[in-house]
Order: C-alpha cells, then sequence, then structure tokens
C-alpha cells in the first residue's frame, strides 16, 4: 500500500515531518517519503506513522473540506 494523500492534504503536511521523526525515531526523510508516496506502507513503523498522519490530516482539515 502507498499512502494517498492528495495535494491539498500534502500542503497540510508540510512542515511536520521532523515531529514524526521525532516521534518514532526515524529519519524526516522516511516520513517525507510516506507523504509523497514514495515509500510502500508495509512495515509496523509505516503503519504507524501513515495513521498519525491521516489522523492529522483530519484534524487540520477546514470543516468545509471534511466529510
Amino acid at each position: 500500500m502507498i499512502a494517498d494523500f492528495t495535494e491539498d492534504e500534502k500542503t497540510l503536511l508540510h512542515g511536520k515531518a521532523s515531529s514524526f521523526a521525532d516521534k518514532y525515531k526515524c529519519s524526516k526523510g522516511y516520513v517525507n517519503k510516506i507523504i509523497s508516496g514514495q515509500r510502500h506502507i508495509n512495515s509496523e513503523l509505516s503503519k504507524n506513522i501513515y495513521s498519525d498522519l491521516k489522523t492529522l490530516v483530519e484534524l487540520l482539515k477546514p470543516k468545509s473540506q471534511n466529510k
């Protein structure tokens, strides 16, 4: 599986990779690859990061875009 963030969601996540990298003790590049869809989400670490990224997107997304 690969992350399916829209361009708007990627914009919302811009600059957040270092916080996730600190939380999960991985590189900022690793998190950015998940966000951009360049990294398969198949390890426990990538699944946890992806789950938290999706949660953050839902929190940051303007109400008119939430479904």
